[in-house]
Formats: C-alpha cells, structure tokens, sequence
C-alpha cells in the first residue's frame, strides 16, 4: 500500500521532511497537500457471492458494498450491522483499496452473522463528510438495529470520530488509527529494532494537517464526552506510524469521561502475522477476535434486523 511504502521509505532512510516548499502532494512531508490518489495496481476483483453493490441509494457519495452473512449463517436474518472504513491516510480511495483492505475484515462479520457495509469516500476532510453519510442512511433504514464501525489506520481514526459524532453508534473498532492528531508531532513510535523514532509519527501528524488543516475537531480524544459507543483500540507494538501513547492516552481520557463506559485497548507483540503498518504474532490476532467478541457480546441482544430492512 502507498501510505506504508512512504512509511518505510522515510523511517529507513531516516530522512528529515523536506522543506515546504518542495513537498508535492500525499508525500507526508511538511507543507504537503491532500489530494484524492485511486490505487490502481490490479487489486479489484468482483464482489463475491452474497455482496451487492445497490441498496442505500442513487445518492451514495461514494462506492460502498453489503455483504449478508456468511457460512452457517447464510439465509439467516444478521444480527447486527458492522459499517468497514478502509486505510490510505484519508487520500487513497477507490474500490481497489475497499476491495484489498476492507473485504476481509467484512469476510470475519458476515462469517460471525453480522451484515457488512464496506464504504469509499471521498479524500482527505470529505473522508468524514462521507462516513458519516452512510452511518446516516444505514440508520434511517434500520433505525433498531446495532450499528458498529471498524476500521484501519486512517479508517480506524474515521471509526473514533464518527462514534464522537454518532451517539447511536453501538461499538468501534480501530486498528492502529491515530486519536489524537494534534499530538502526533511530538510522540515517538517504536522501531523493529526496539529502538524509538519520531518520524513515522510526524510524517501521520502531516499527513492529517493535509487532510483537516490542523482542525482540533477531528481529533477523537477532544471530543470523548460524546461517545456513547463500546471501544476496541488495537496497535501493534512496532507500528512505525502510530505511537503507543496515542492508544493508551485516549483510554484514560475516555474513562476519566466515562467511569462505567467500556473502552478496551490491545497492544500486539511482534510476530511473523502483517497487521497494520507491521507485523504481529499469531497469537496476538487470536487474542484479538476474542476481545472483538467480547467487546459486541452484550449488544447483540438489543439488535432488531432482517434482510428486507
């Protein structure tokens, strides 16, 4: 993927950013700007069977697919509703990067029995703009249904911030978003040697000042007061981008807002399994469904859904 093949590119080279004035576009460089980029390297494929493409409307800002459950839950009615926001530093879009990122994180829901709304959007402060919309029609059609949001990276984050936004929003999962972008630029990430650098964070922290202009409201960790949601924040212990501190400080921060609310944080230890940025051990994702089941558990016996709406 383009955003980590940058990472890569400037954390091994140990490369300070370049000057404003020379920084195009997308580079995570300062003075850099948002613009939409489409990945077009041959990674889309046909929905498979059970997925459509229509369903929430002509109006759709952007290409989205639903998936009905899957395996042993094939034909049964779903039990919830998880809404999937793929990665790409909130520029890359287009169904190829739906397609390689979000279709298998919506493989595991519609194999749990849940229906899978993987969603597009538009690039860099319309990311939000569009997620939104479609928690929006999701909700009009199914007004007593559990809707959840997950997603990776720059998806992660848009899942944070719609649950700031949407109090009807059930759960959200991240997998390594950031939470607080105004703190990127000052925290350190660790290495694969175990050391730790600031320059994957700083190149996140300008990636998000291209996409928002440094707007605070699109920080989830300053708008905590709002969330009514259970959470699932997961990174891993190597990722180069996102620092530890951003998953542990939005913790605290939620529970000094909410002493009873539910906010669950998972470190993955490294291994030979790639996540989000890096790679983690096998029994770190084990570990990690199963906090994932825990964490919808208790909303499922709320969730009133069937396939006609």
């Amino acid at each position: 993927m383009l955003v980590v093949a940058l990472a890569c590119a400037v954390i091994g080279a140990g490369v300070r950013p370049a000057a404003a004035s020379s920084a195009p576009a997308n580079s995570g460089l300062p003075g850099s700007t948002c613009a939409a980029a489409v990945d077009r390297d041959g990674r889309y494929t046909a929905p498979p069977p059970g997925v459509t493409t229509t369903g929430l409307g002509a109006d759709a800002p952007a290409y989205y697919e639903i998936g009905a459950p899957s395996g042993t839950h094939k034909y049964l009615p779903p039990k919830a509703i998880m809404l999937v926001i793929h990665p790409g530093g909130w520029f890359l879009v287009g169904k190829e990067v739906l397609a390689h990122w979000a279709r298998p994180i919506a493989d595991r829901w519609r194999a749990a029995g849940w229906e899978t709304v993987n969603v597009d959007y538009g690039a860099c402060g319309q990311s939000i703009v569009d997620v939104l919309w479609f928690m929006q029609r999701l909700r009009y059609l199914h007004p007593h249904t559990v809707i959840c949001a997950t997603g990776s990276s720059a998806g992660g984050h848009l899942a944070m911030l719609l649950a700031t936004i949407r109090p009807d929003l059930a759960c959200a999962i991240s997998y390594a978003g950031p939470t607080d972008l105004r703190s990127l630029d000052h925290q350190l990430s660790s290495d694969a040697t175990g050391g730790w650098t600031d320059a994957g964070p700083k190149m996140l922290s300008n990636y998000a000042i291209a996409a928002f202009g440094g707007d605070p409201a699109r920080s989830p960790r300053q708008h905590v007061a709002n969330i009514k949601a259970r959470l699932l924040l997961a990174t891993g212990q190597t990722d180069p981008l996102v620092p530890r501190a951003q998953d542990a400080e939005f913790a605290n921060t939620f529970r000094a807002a909410h002493p009873a609310g539910h906010v669950d944080v998972l470190s993955l230890p490294p291994g030979d399994q790639f996540f989000v940025h890096t790679w983690v051990s096998r029994t770190s994702l084990r570990e990690l469904r199963a906090r994932e089941d825990a964490l919808v558990a208790p909303l499922l016996s709320r969730s009133q859904i069937s396939l006609g709406g």
